[in-house]
């Protein structure tokens, strides 16, 4: 894996972390696939997106998860939107504005361009949406043991100073410790919990009190 990687190695480390596997480049597209592709849509990817697929493209089942990371070839441009990301169920895409491509970390917006043209500020750059989506994606669905928990009220003050909230945005919270993930919505009084460790799990569900999915 190229050392010179910008943006590359915190995913690569994030995800060998929750995966508990090493990436090798078999994971990711080559440089010659994400140029051909910048040639098709005639702009440069942002450093810290042609990163993400240099790194994390082929990764199926982080990728589809959830919410969709579009291949190489099925990213387009909506109008002046670069959509490199579709939501759970396409409700909404995330995309880059053109005039922002040039930048290697540029802001995210997410939008509906079938039925609503107006986009919104996520209020992430670019590697800090990334980074989230690995969380979320790896919590909800990508880890290989998951569980519920439906009293978030009574859980979640009681997590111990080693869980990190790892993420707080729009409403999405998640808490990490060591290889387990813990997400909640914000008034939802379910949690998910995932891990790809089966004593990991085995405390979640004796410990903590969630329940195997």
């Amino acid at each position: 894996m190229d050392q010179a990687l910008v943006f590359g190695n915190t995913y690569r480390i994030l995800v060998e972390e929750l995966f508990g596997t090493e990436l090798t480049s078999d994971y990711g597209f080559v440089d010659e696939e994400i140029v051909a592709i910048e040639q098709r849509l005639r702009a440069k990817l942002p450093l810290a997106l042609r990163e993400y697929y240099q790194v994390l493209g082929r990764f199926d089942r982080l990728n589809t998860a959830h919410n969709h990371l579009l291949t190489l070839d099925e990213m387009l441009f909506s109008g002046s939107m670069l959509r490199f990301m579709d939501k759970n169920q396409s409700v909404c895409t995330w995309a880059i504005h053109q005039a922002d491509l040039n930048k290697p970390n540029p802001p995210v917006y997410q939008g509906n361009p079938i039925s609503n043209p107006c986009w919104y500020d996520e209020k992430l750059q670019l590697s800090e949406f990334l980074t989230l989506m690995i969380y979320q994606q790896a919590v909800w669905g990508g880890l290989g043991f998951i569980g519920d928990h439906c009293n978030s009220s009574l859980l979640l003050p009681n997590l111990d100073s080693s869980w990190v909230k790892v993420v707080d945005h729009a409403g999405l919270r998640i808490w990490r410790h060591e290889g387990m993930l813990i997400s909640n919505l914000q008034d939802d009084d379910c949690c998910i919990c995932a891990t790809e460790h089966p004593s990991s799990f085995e405390y979640l569900l004796q410990e903590l009190g969630f329940e195997q999915q």
